[in-house]
C-alpha cells in the first residue's frame, strides 16, 4: 500500500501550502479554498484506497464511511460558524456601503465568495457519496461482546470464570454468602432476589459464578431442587425487544429444570405459568446473567412463585435501576473497583511467568501509573498483563513506557486491528457506548458522553456545570426544558454505570445528594472516550504540549483540552476553528483573539488571566459559557457588553480579590442566566436601561450587601477599582485639557458641547454639559440592590453575602427591611424563587422571622441556606409544614440547640437536611425521631462537635439513602439504628473517631440489608452553607 503513504505524505505537504497562503495576504482566497478542497478529495480518496486493500464490507469501509462523515460534519460546522459570524456584524449603512464598494472593499463580495465555496464542498461531497458502496459488514460499532466466548478473559463469563483465579473477590464473595442467608431467613411471601451491578469489566459474573458453585445448598445443608445458571442472550440478540429476551431466558431456565433441551413454547406468556409449576413449593438456586433492561425482568418475575422456602435468585447486571427493580423486596449489591494492592497483585499474576521473571525491574518501573490507567477494572488489567506479556524483552520497555502514558491504553481500545490480548475489554467499552440511545431526549447521549472526555482524570465534574456546558455547545437542545433535559442525559449516564458518583471521601464538602451532586469518568472508560473523540474529530486532548493521538482525519479541530502543559507549542491555526477550549490550570494563557468561533472557553484554576486577556475574550462574540473560576481575575472590563450570546459567567474563588465590582454591562447582557461569584452589584443605573436589567437571570449566586447599598452606595470613583463609565471617561479628559490651557478663557472654549462660567474667587469652572441640559432622566441614578433585583423577572436562585464595612457593624434595620421586602415580594410570585442562601457570618438573622407565607399554594420556594445567629427558626419556614415545594433546608453556625430544630421533622415534605454547628451545648439535649417525622428525608448532614442523644423509632425515616456525622463524637447515634434504613446507600463519619468506633461502624453497615457505603472523611474545619 505504498500510494496510501505517498497520498499521506502529499497531504501533510499540502497543508504546508495551505499554511503558507494563509500567512500571505497577496495571494487570493480563492487558491486557499481550492487547495483545501484538493486536500478533502485527496483525503477521501485515500480512505477509499485503504478500503479497495482492506476488502470490501470489511473494516475499511466502515472506515471510508466515517471518513466521509467526518468531512460533512467539518462542512457543517464552517457553514455555522460563518452564519452566526454573519449575524454579529451589524448592517452597513448606506454611504459605508457605498465607499466600499468603490474601494473594492464590500465585504458581501467575500460573504458571496465564502457561499460559493460551500456550495463547491457539498457537491464534492455528495459526488463521493455516490461512489461508497453500501456497507454490509456490522464494523466495530457493532461489534456486541461474546458472553458465550470459552475464550473470555476476564470479563462476565460464566464458562470461563474459573480459567481465572479471582482476585480481591474475597470480601464480596462474603457478603453476597451473607445476603444469600439472610434472604432465606425472610419469611415474608416475596420473591427473595439478590442484585449484583456495577460497570462492565469489574467481574459481576466471576462473582455469581463463585457464590454459584460453592452455594450447593441453602443455609440449613438442605440440597437445592432446581439450580439453573442463564448467560445473557448471544451477542447477536442482545437488542431484541424486551419480550423476546425474556422468553429466552425462560426457556433456558426451564431446559435446566425440565432437564430437556426441546421446550416447544414460543412465548414468554405461555412460559410462564410452566415454569411457576415446576417451581412451585421447590427450592431452587437461580442465576440470571446480565439483565440489560427492566422490563425483561417485569416479563419474567411472574414465573417465580412467591413462598417461604429458602430460593433464592441472583441477577447480574450494569444498569442500576434494573437492578432495583429485580431486587424489589430483596438486595442490590454494589461491587466496586479492585484496590491498588489487588490490582498490582492480579497484574503481577498475570504478566509473570515466575516471581524471578527477568522483565520484573521495567514491569516495576511503570505499573504504578499502568494501574492507574487501569482504575481498578479486573479486565483492563488482565487485558494489559497478557498484552505485555507476549512482548518480547526488547520491546517491553517500550510498550511499558507507552501504556504508562495518559490515552495511550486508548488507542488500543479504539484501534481497528488491535492486539487479541484487547479484543474483549475493547468490546466492552463499545458495548457500553454504542448501548447508548442515539437521540434520547431530543439529543445524542454519545456525543454529550464524548464531551466529557474534556475533563482531566480524577475531575469531581459538577452536574449542574456540565448541564450548562452541554447547552452552550448545542449538544443539548436550547430549550424551556433544556435543563431537565440535561438532568435525564446525567442520570442515564450514571444509571448505565458508564460514569460515577465522586467519592464523598475526595470531596471538600460532601454532598448530600452525592449521585447528583458531582460525577467522575473512570479509568478505563476515560481513555476509550479520549480516543473515541480524537477518531471522531470532537475533542483534541493535548498533554505535555502534545496531541495524545495523532489527528485521524484533515478536518479543523474543533473541541480543545490542554492541561498545565498542554498550552505549549499550541498554533494559531490549531485556535482557528475551534469551538471549545478547555484549560485546566494553565499558566500562560493563549492568544485568544485567533478563537472567533469559540463558543466555550473554560479557565479553571489558570493564571495570567489579567485585563489584557480579558479585553481579548470580549472579543468572541459566539462565547455562551466563560469559566474564569479559580483564576487571578481582579475586575471585569466594560467590554463585556459585546458578549451579546453570553449564557453563563463564572468568576467564584478569585484569588486576587474574592469580592469583584460587577460592572452595569455585564448585567444588561440580553442572554445572561447563570452568573457565579461574590460581586459588588453597581450602584448607578440609568433609568433606561432599568429595563434590561437581568432580563433573562436565573441564578445570582450571588452578591455582597452592606448597610451602604441600601439605597445605593457611594459614586464610582477612579480609585474604586471599578472601570469608569463612559461619562467619567468624558469628564476626565476635559479635565485634562482644562488644566493644560493657557488661560480661563482657552479653559472655557474647550468645553464643546456645554458652557461655563467662572469664579475669580477661586478661579474655578462650572460646567454644564450637553446631556445636562437636556434634562436630568439621562444621568445615572443611585439604586440599591433591590432596585437590581427588582427588574429581574426570571430570577429563580439567588445568594447575598453581608459585608460589613466596619468591624463590629451590623446590618441596619433599613438594610434588613430592604431585604425582607424583596423576599416577600418573591414568594408572593406564581413563578417566584426556588433557591435562597443568606450567609451573614456571625450576625443575627431574626429579621427573617417577619417573613409572611400568604397563600401557600403559590411558594415556589425549594431550597433554603442560612448562615448566621438565630433565636429560633423562622416562621417562614416553620410554617411551611404543608408546602410539598421545600425540599431542601441548610443550617449552618445558627447558635440554636438541638432542641430548637427538632420542629423541622413536621416538614413533611424536606428531603435534604444539613445542620453545622459549634456549640457545645448542641449535644446536650436528647431527640426523639417518630414513625411520622421527616417522613421524605432522603439526606442528612450533621457537623458537630457531639451529636445529641437521638431516639429513632423503628420506622422512622425509612426513605433515607445518605447519612453523614461529621462529628468527634457520634456516641448519641447508635449504629444499629440504621438497620432500619432499608434503602440506605452511603454513611460518611470523621475519620478521626475511635478504632473501636469505626469497627463499631463497619460491623453495622455490614450486617445491613444494602450494604451501604462507608466513607470516613477528613472533615474540612471551614464552616457555611454550600
Amino acid at each position: 500500500m505504498d500510494i496510501y503513504r505517498v497520498i499521506e505524505s502529499t497531504l501533510s505537504k499540502v497543508n504546508g501550502v495551505i499554511h503558507v497562503v494563509g500567512e500571505d495576504k497577496r495571494l487570493t482566497r480563492e487558491l486557499k479554498s481550492e487547495l483545501e478542497q484538493i486536500m478533502s478529495d485527496m483525503h477521501m480518496m485515500n480512505a477509499l484506497i485503504r478500503s479497495h486493500y482492506e476488502g470490501a464490507g470489511s473494516s475499511g469501509q466502515v472506515a471510508l464511511e466515517e471518513a466521509w462523515i467526518l468531512q460533512l460534519q467539518n462542512l457543517a460546522y464552517d457553514i455555522e460558524d460563518f452564519i452566526d459570524l454573519m449575524g454579529t456584524k451589524p448592517k452597513p449603512v448606506f454611504i459605508r456601503r457605498v465607499v466600499g464598494m468603490a474601494v473594492k472593499l464590500d465585504s458581501r463580495d467575500e460573504q458571496t465568495d465564502k457561499i460559493r465555496t460551500f456550495k463547491k464542498r457539498v457537491e464534492a461531497l455528495h459526488k463521493w457519496k455516490q461512489q461508497i458502496p453500501p456497507s454490509t459488514a456490522p464494523g466495530l460499532n457493532n461489534g456486541n461482546s461474546d458472553n458465550n466466548n470459552s475464550n473470555n478473559i476476564g470479563g462476565d463469563d460464566h464458562n470461563s470464570s474459573s480459567s481465572v483465579e479471582p482476585v480481591g473477590m474475597e470480601e464480596p464473595m462474603g457478603d453476597v454468602r451473607e445476603l444469600l442467608v439472610h434472604a432465606e431467613s425472610q419469611t415474608e411471601q416475596l420473591i427473595r432476589v439478590i442484585s449484583i451491578v456495577g460497570r462492565r469489566g469489574l467481574g459481576k459474573t466471576t462473582l455469581a459464578d463463585q457464590v454459584y458453585r460453592d452455594h450447593q445448598k441453602d443455609s440449613q445443608g438442605r440440597e437445592f431442587d432446581f439450580r439453573a445458571w442463564v448467560p445473557p442472550p448471544p451477542s447477536g440478540n442482545s437488542n431484541s425487544s424486551p419480550s423476546a429476551s425474556a422468553r429466552d431466558l425462560l426457556k433456558g431456565i426451564l431446559m435446566q429444570v425440565k432437564d430437556d433441551n426441546k421446550v416447544a413454547e414460543e412465548d414468554a406468556a405461555d412460559l410462564r405459568p410452566i415454569l411457576k409449576s415446576y417451581l412451585e413449593n421447590k427450592r431452587y438456586m437461580i442465576v440470571i446473567d446480565d439483565i440489560r433492561k427492566a422490563e425483561v425482568w417485569l416479563d419474567m418475575k411472574s414465573a417465580f412463585p412467591k413462598g417461604e422456602t429458602s430460593s433464592v435468585i441472583i441477577t447480574t447486571t450494569d444498569v442500576q435501576s434494573v437492578a432495583t427493580a429485580c431486587s424489589s423486596g430483596g438486595y442490590v449489591y454494589k461491587l466496586r473497583g479492585l484496590n491498588s494492592e489487588d490490582s498490582k497483585k492480579l497484574f503481577r499474576r498475570n504478566v509473570l511467568e515466575t516471581e524471578h521473571d527477568c522483565r520484573c525491574p521495567d514491569l516495576e518501573r511503570y505499573s504504578d501509573e499502568i494501574l492507574t490507567n487501569c482504575g481498578g477494572l479486573p479486565l483492563a488489567i488482565i487485558s494489559v498483563a497478557r498484552f505485555l506479556k507476549l512482548q518480547g524483552k526488547n520491546n517491553l520497555e517500550r510498550q511499558c513506557k507507552q501504556l504508562a502514558c495518559h490515552g495511550m491504553l486508548g488507542k488500543h481500545l479504539t484501534a481497528p486491528g488491535n492486539h487479541e490480548a484487547f479484543k474483549k475489554l475493547q468490546s466492552v467499552l463499545v458495548e457500553s457506548y454504542e448501548g447508548l440511545p442515539s437521540y434520547a431526549y431530543e439529543c445524542d447521549l454519545k456525543t454529550c458522553l464524548l464531551s466529557m472526555s474534556m475533563f482531566p482524570r480524577d475531575s469531581d465534574i459538577n452536574r449542574k456545570s456540565l448541564a450548562r456546558r452541554w447547552i452552550a455547545e448545542g449538544l443539548v437542545p436550547n430549550s424551556e426544558q433544556n435543563d431537565l433535559t440535561a438532568l435525564a442525559v446525567f442520570h442515564t449516564l450514571i444509571d448505565g454505570s458508564i460514569i460515577e458518583p465522586s467519592p464523598a471521601k475526595d470531596q471538600q464538602v460532601p454532598s448530600l445528594k452525592p449521585w447528583m451532586k458531582r460525577c467522575r469518568v473512570h479509568g478505563v472508560m476515560l481513555e476509550f472516550l479520549i480516543n473515541k473523540s480524537i477518531s471522531k474529530n470532537f475533542a483534541s486532548p493535548r498533554t505535555k504540549g502534545n496531541f495524545l493521538s495523532a489527528q485521524t482525519s484533515r478536518c479543523s479541530i474543533r473541541w480543545l483540552s490542554l492541561d498545565s502543559t498542554g498550552s505549549k507549542n499550541v498554533s494559531s491555526e490549531d485556535l482557528r476553528s475551534v469551538r471549545s477550549l478547555n484549560m485546566v490550570g494553565c499558566k500562560r494563557p493563549l492568544d485568544l483573539g485567533k478563537c472567533k468561533h469559540l463558543r466555550l472557553l473554560d479557565l479553571d484554576k489558570c493564571t495570567g488571566v489579567n485585563l489584557q486577556v480579558l479585553k481579548s475574550i470580549c472579543k468572541l462574540v459566539l462565547i455562551k459559557y466563560l469559566n474564569l473560576r479559580g483564576t487571578d481575575v481582579s475586575v471585569l472590563p466594560q467590554e463585556m457588553e459585546k458578549l451579546c450570546h453570553l449564557e453563563m459567567l463564572d468568576v467564584r474563588d478569585a484569588k486576587m480579590d474574592p469580592v469583584i465590582k460587577l460592572p452595569l454591562e455585564v448585567i444588561l447582557l440580553p442572554r445572561l442566566a447563570y452568573l457565579f461569584g461574590k460581586f459588588e452589584l453597581p450602584d448607578h443605573i440609568k433609568d433606561e436601561a432599568a429595563e434590561k436589567i437581568g432580563r433573562q437571570m436565573h441564578t445570582l449566586a450571588g452578591f455582597v450587601i452592606s448597610n451602604s447599598t441600601i439605597n445605593g452606595g457611594p459614586a464610582m470613583a477612579a480609585d474604586s477599582g471599578g472601570p469608569a463609565s463612559s461619562n467619567q471617561r468624558w469628564a476626565t479628559t476635559i479635565k485634562r485639557k482644562v488644566i493644560g490651557a493657557s488661560s480661563r478663557k482657552d479653559k472655557i472654549l474647550l468645553l464643546s458641547g456645554g458652557t461655563g462660567s467662572t469664579n475669580n474667587s477661586n478661579d474655578s469652572i462650572c460646567i454644564t454639559t450637553a446631556a445636562g441640559a437636556a434634562g436630568a432622566d439621562n444621568t445615572s441614578k443611585s439604586h440599591g440592590f433591590q432596585y437590581i433585583l427588582h427588574h429581574m423577572k426570571q430570577l429563580k436562585k439567588v445568594k447575598i453575602w453581608w459585608r460589613s464595612r466596619n468591624e463590629g457593624e451590623a446590618p441596619s434595620e433599613q438594610l434588613t427591611e430592604a431585604l425582607v421586602s424583596f423576599l416577600q415580594e418573591r414568594f408572593s410570585l406564581s413563578d417566584g424563587l426556588e433557591s435562597l442562601s443568606l450567609h451573614f457570618e456571625n450576625q443575627c438573622m431574626d429579621f427573617l422571622d417577619k417573613l409572611k407565607l400568604k397563600e401557600r399554594s403559590s411558594i415556589t420556594l425549594e431550597s433554603i441556606k442560612l448562615h448566621g445567629k438565630l433565636s429560633k427558626l423562622p416562621g417562614f419556614i416553620t410554617e411551611a409544614a404543608a408546602l410539598p415545594s421545600l425540599q431542601e433546608v441548610h443550617l449552618s453556625l445558627t447558635g440554636l440547640c438541638s432542641k430548637d430544630l427538632l420542629v423541622l421533622k413536621r416538614l413533611s415534605y424536606l428531603k435534604y437536611l444539613k445542620i453545622v454547628e459549634d456549640s457545645k451545648e448542641f449535644g446536650d439535649d436528647s431527640l426523639d425521631v417518630g414513625n411520622d417525622d421527616f417522613r421524605s428525608l432522603k439526606g442528612l448532614f450533621v457537623q458537630a462537635k457531639k451529636l445529641p442523644q437521638v431516639n429513632i423509632t423503628r420506622e422512622a425515616m425509612k426513605y433515607l439513602t445518605t447519612l453523614q456525622l461529621i462529628c468527634d463524637d457520634v456516641q448519641g447515634f447508635c449504629a444499629s439504628n440504621i438497620a432500619n434504613f432499608k434503602n440506605l446507600d452511603q454513611v460518611v463519619l470523621k475519620s478521626s473517631l475511635q478504632d473501636a468506633k469505626k469497627d463499631e461502624w463497619k460491623a453495622k453497615t455490614k450486617d445491613h440489608s444494602n450494604r451501604p457505603r462507608l466513607e470516613f472523611l477528613l472533615a474540612n474545619e471551614k464552616h457555611g452553607v454550600e
